[in-house]
């Protein structure tokens, strides 16, 4: 979807994020690998985690170009943190 501009619709950033997390057309095709092994909680938890993500994704859509690009790097700092959340100690610094 484009608006005018040709710019990306925020229908076009959702279902992005919503295929990056596997649950843009069947939240069930989550393998348990993919969920951490945990079954149907880990399946929920997934599920979770998406939702929050599209909500933010759409705030964010929202806002002006300025909000929105300070919006974006948060929460890139904050996936990649979580990202990082298993490795130990993070190697950058």
């Amino acid at each position: 979807m484009s608006d005018e501009a040709g710019i990306r619709g925020s229908d076009d950033a959702v279902a992005a994020a919503a295929d990056a997390v596997g649950t843009a057309d069947d939240p069930s095709a989550v393998s348990e690998v993919e969920a951490g092994g945990a079954g149907d909680a880990g399946d929920a938890d997934v599920e979770d985690v998406a939702e929050e993500l599209v909500s933010r994704l759409e705030l964010i859509e929202g806002q002006p170009l300025g909000e929105r690009a300070a919006s974006f790097a948060l929460l890139h700092d904050e996936l990649r943190t979580r990202l990082e959340g298993g490795d130990g100690v993070s190697s950058r610094v």
